[in-house]
């Protein structure tokens, strides 16, 4: 339960952070929590509700997937592109639903291209992490 509330408030926190660096970055008169066809068509109020629960979702999904990893007969690299494929659907419909990008091929390529670049940034991250607490156990294994 710990994890699905800490995955939900992450996800809030971050779609809040790109919701505001999306209007930033349109140099919008004033702050809108998505496109404005979703405003539109659930009013600002809805949508910013709607922003609220899709983000936390997304950051259940990615926390709770996290458990891919735990399985130590799959290797690194199936586990990864197994919460690859997991997160990026849950992100991909989530983007569907709040007009992240227009429903053709290039959009969604455009959308498939920036999504496995965060992706791919977020996950070297996690690995160096990894890789240093692992170092650090090990010298502390060797020491006792």
């Amino acid at each position: 339960m710990k994890k699905i509330i800490k995955g939900f408030l992450i996800g809030t926190n971050i779609g809040i952070i790109i919701s505001i660096i999306y209007n930033y970055a349109l140099n919008t008169l004033f702050y809108s929590p998505a496109s404005m066809d979703i405003v539109e068509k659930y009013g600002s109020n809805n949508t910013m509700l709607l922003l609220f629960v899709l983000s936390g979702i997304i950051g259940v999904v990615s926390s709770l997937s996290s458990i891919i990893y735990k399985n130590e007969k799959r290797s690194l690299l199936a586990s990864s592109l197994i919460h690859y494929l997991v997160v990026f659907i849950t992100v991909s419909i989530v983007g569907i639903v709040l007009n992240w990008f227009e429903f053709n091929l290039i959009s969604f390529l455009i959308f498939l291209l920036i999504f496995t670049a965060i992706y791919f940034i977020v996950w070297t991250i996690f690995y160096l992490i990894s890789k240093k607490e692992i170092k650090k156990l090990n010298k502390e294994i060797k020491n006792i």
